[in-house]
């Protein structure tokens, strides 16, 4: 009886060393150490990932935070198993901005061609008729000297605003350089109306 008690405390002794070996440090530091790999990944894309591909910026965090929920649940095996997608993916994101970014710079070069186009050659009418309107004797009918004054002020600031657009182009800065234009381009367009004429 007392063989038989020893040989079945030794059994329970194996079973407990194999469900601790299953699911040990070896376990556990592999899945600490997947998870460090994603959130490194992720850190890796920068501010570049986060501007032109927050989406799948935002998935990846959320995919991490799993990972880390089943970690906190001790769950090592769903960690190894979930970890190497989400670390493909967290990879994949400097790639994917890039691709982005391209693609926008081209769009911003085209977009920057016909302000470069258009903006100035409005501004120009509308600066053409404003010195014709200052030199008549009269003014056409629906137009009195406080609107022509305001023309000259809406003029002013629109191209203020190309001004700043060249700058801004110059320095590279693509973006704000055509958001700055847009601005100029509509601004004498709006004038043009003003004063009666069509725009282009």
């Amino acid at each position: 009886m007392k063989n038989r008690s020893c040989v079945m405390a030794r059994l329970c002794l194996l079973i407990a060393a194999a469900t601790l070996a299953g699911c040990g440090p070896g376990k556990m530091e592999s899945a600490q150490s997947a998870i460090a790999e994603a959130q490194a990944a992720l850190a890796e894309g920068g501010p570049e990932a986060v501007k032109y591909a927050p989406g799948e910026v935002k998935t990846v965090e959320a995919q991490i935070a799993e990972l880390q929920s089943l970690f906190d649940q001790k769950d090592f095996d769903g960690v190894l198993a979930a970890a190497p997608q989400v670390l493909a993916t967290a990879q994949g994101l400097p790639g994917r901005a890039a691709a982005t970014r391209e693609a926008l710079l081209e769009e911003l070069d085209s977009d920057w061609a016909a302000l470069s186009e258009s903006a100035p050659s409005a501004l120009a009418a509308v600066q053409s008729r404003v010195d014709i309107l200052s030199q008549a004797t009269r003014l056409p009918h629906g137009m009195d000297p406080e609107q022509l004054e305001r023309v000259r002020d809406g003029l002013d600031k629109a191209q203020g605003l190309w001004n700043k657009a060249g700058v801004a182009y110059n320095a590279g800065d693509l973006e704000a350089a055509v958001a700055l234009g847009r601005g100029a381009d509509n601004r004498a367009s709006e004038l043009l109306e003003i004063l009666g004429m069509s725009p282009g």
